[in-house]
């Protein structure tokens, strides 16, 4: 089976987007695949190609015209998979009529992944159309895939029980591959941590939803109550997708300093290869991850996190997120409270029995999130498309 993956993000590029994409067509092409990858120029520079996948850097802007694109290079394909998030696609509207395009040319059938639910902007006083538009993907999409039960609740009422929905788990987008004698003593002291300073690591970019402000609150408490804690902010902060991240970065580095959290409290690592994320995760003592809507599957942050092993402090989700189990593979804090994230980290930092109890408990999570078992997943659902496509 041929398979084209279209993407807003693809490496080199920096993104959740991009990360996943990367994995999953590797996966599909271990599991027998031909795959190839429809994505922006700025991918182009890749310096080492993935085997047996073809790239396809194409792309300079998502515009209308750029759907004629599309069902160029999809006519050599049996499925084209499309990676829908509003801010890699520039917000606008040509990756949502992918579909519609491709249906009305006679091209292969379509297949969205819905990475997440955020509406697209288009353009002054949209208004219902953003949303209108949005369902108007997913119903016009031979199958939908999303990421969790949460969304899967939210979008199949739009099919009006007509269309496949799948719920196929993110993957970790950082191999738990430690860099050659990793030594976890020395990987802290080359951040300053000292044997007596407690690691809480941040993982991730950094945009308005991840809570950033609500950690540093907490973390000034921390200090304040006596506990040497040092923050470090583990990986690429901006991204390539998303313009406001720059601006909210902007704003966190002024409240460190109203905190007066500089001086070696706050450490920023800046863009990190894959083996010394993994080995910042390992050096950590806690992971904290408040975002500002709760905990989610979506979250490929949350999901490296756990599958590396790492005592989690998070925020409660608006509902129930199996398999995460509070206070057994997670602990969950209020959403947006300074207070209560910074009790809920003090307990964790201040018992190591529950610190080891909550990393062997999310190590146990790393088969949910394995790409052979999701690439298992999309396949299946792919053969589904395309059975279905060549009945009478």
């Amino acid at each position: 089976m041929r398979v084209l993956l279209v993407t807003g993000e693809y490496p080199p590029m920096v993104g959740g987007i991009a990360d996943y994409t990367y994995h999953l067509a590797n996966a599909l092409a271990h599991h027998g695949l031909h795959v190839a990858v429809l994505t922006r120029t700025a991918a182009s520079s890749q310096r080492a190609p993935q085997a047996n996948i073809n790239l396809h850097a194409d792309v300079q802007r998502w515009r209308l015209p750029t759907l004629e694109l599309v069902r160029r290079r999809a006519r050599a394909y049996d499925v084209v998979h499309l990676q829908y998030q509003a801010a890699a696609f520039d917000l606008g509207a040509a990756a949502l009529l992918v579909p519609d395009w491709l249906r009305l040319w006679g091209g292969s059938p379509v297949v969205v992944t819905l990475h997440d639910l955020r509406l697209p902007y288009l353009f002054p006083k949209a208004g219902v159309l953003r949303p209108a538009l949005l369902r108007r993907l997913a119903r016009r999409a031979h199958a939908v895939v999303v990421t969790n039960h949460n969304d899967e609740r939210r979008v199949r009422p739009w099919l009006s029980g007509r269309g496949e929905v799948r719920v196929i788990p993110l993957g970790a987008n950082v191999p738990r591959a430690l860099p050659p004698e990793f030594d976890r003593q020395a990987w802290r002291a080359r951040w300053s941590v000292g044997p007596d300073d407690v690691l809480v690591v941040h993982f991730g970019m950094i945009n308005r939803s991840k809570g950033v402000p609500t950690l540093l609150h907490a973390h000034n408490r921390l200090l304040r109550a006596g506990l040497r804690v040092k923050l470090l902010f583990l990986g690429e902060p901006v991204g390539a997708s998303d313009p406001t991240n720059a601006e909210h970065v902007r704003e966190v580095h002024a409240l460190i300093e109203e905190l007066n959290l500089g001086g070696g409290w706050t450490i920023w690592t800046g863009h990190l290869p894959p083996e010394e994320i993994a080995a910042g995760l390992a050096a950590a003592d806690v992971v904290a991850l408040p975002y500002r809507d709760g905990a989610s599957l979506r979250r490929t942050t949350l999901i490296t996190a756990l599958a590396h092993g790492c005592a989690v402090v998070t925020t409660a989700p608006e509902a129930p997120a199996p398999p995460l189990r509070p206070d057994h593979n997670v602990v969950y804090a209020r959403r947006n409270d300074p207070g209560d994230l910074a009790r809920r980290l003090a307990l964790v930092i201040r018992r190591e029995d529950t610190r080891r109890r909550l990393a062997r408990a999310a190590a146990r999570l790393a088969d949910h999130f394995d790409w052979a078992r999701i690439a298992a997943q999309h396949r299946e659902l792919y053969a589904i498309v395309g059975q279905r496509e060549k009945r009478p």
